[in-house]
């Protein structure tokens, strides 16, 4: 009767375990605007990157890109961002205290927010002077998150909302920038408002026919940088790696600061790789539970 309730016992671990681990794994999704045939690369500095750096990333891409391609597509995007505070009024209200995430680029499609009305401004809108707010500043501000069109003040310059997002209550959100309503704006606003300054992170996603054929050929501009290839970075494969070396996983010589989102998906690896542990553990406590079982069975 032991023997039975010891396997019983040791195959529900383990199937629990592995569900665990699969209900994480199936919530931790990557962005895929072209496909499972691209990359995507993340480029973190202490120092921040450059708009010269970011010329030359391009480049670069741009190069490797039509070097590879096969249809008359587009090849590569990319984004850039850092964060800032900034005070946001309308007439009638007193001014909020917001935190600003500055964007270049395509930065909307690497973040899928959850757009509660509206959309995103890019690149190749014709007016200057759109914005993306969260929920908490749209109630602050307007009362109300179905505020397409609406105008705001950043000083002396007008904006208008071109779409709210669902306020983001993560942890790693929380922890990096507080509980402030947010506010997106584009570079090209930011210039006039913040001055030039060097972005935070910078991520692209480019062709990539083979592992590490996108993240090798950008070593040549990315030389002295924290290089994050995040293309795989939920799959069996790579939590096995980092399984290797998590003791030293943490160990870090320069002070590079990750943008929250990179820090929430980093702590989804290392609950993967605890989870893919616990499996490893359950797995051989049900094998050998197992082994003992049939090895009774057979004396009899």
């Amino acid at each position: 009767m032991k023997k039975y309730l010891c396997l019983i016992l040791s195959l529900i671990l383990f199937l629990s375990s592995l569900i665990s681990y699969a209900v994480v794994k199936a919530k931790a999704q990557l962005p895929t605007a072209f496909g499972k045939d691209y990359a995507i690369i993340r480029v973190f500095d202490k120092d921040g990157i450059n708009n010269n750096e970011i010329s030359n990333i391009r480049f670069t891409a741009e190069g490797l890109s039509e070097a590879d391609a096969e249809d008359d597509g587009r090849l590569w995007c990319d984004a850039g961002s850092y964060f800032t505070q900034v005070s946001v009024s309308r007439p009638d209200r007193t001014a909020i205290n917001c935190n600003a995430v500055v964007t270049e680029g395509d930065f909307f499609l690497f973040h899928d927010l959850d757009f509660k009305s509206g959309w995103y401004y890019n690149e190749t809108d014709l007016h200057l002077d759109r914005v993306v707010i969260d929920e908490k500043l749209a109630f602050e501000l307007f009362g109300s998150n179905d505020v397409e069109d609406m105008k705001l003040n950043i000083g002396i310059k007008t904006l208008y909302v071109s779409g709210v997002v669902a306020y983001d209550e993560s942890e790693a959100k929380i922890q990096q920038l507080g509980d402030l309503p947010v506010i997106y704006i584009p570079q090209r606003i930011a210039v006039g408002i913040f001055g030039e300054r060097p972005f935070d992170s910078y991520e692209i996603m480019m062709q990539n026919p083979v592992d590490s054929y996108a993240v090798n050929g950008l070593t040549s501009v990315t030389e002295g940088k924290e290089v994050v290839d995040v293309t795989a970075r939920f799959e069996l494969k790579k939590i096995f790696s980092l399984l290797k070396e998590f003791p030293t996983r943490s160990y870090r010589s320069e002070a590079v600061s990750y943008p929250y989102w990179e820090n929430a998906e980093r702590g989804v690896e290392d609950i993967l790789t605890l989870l893919l542990a616990v499996n490893l553990v359950t797995l051989t406590g049900f094998v050998i539970s197992l082994a003992v079982f049939i090895a009774e069975r057979k004396k009899r």
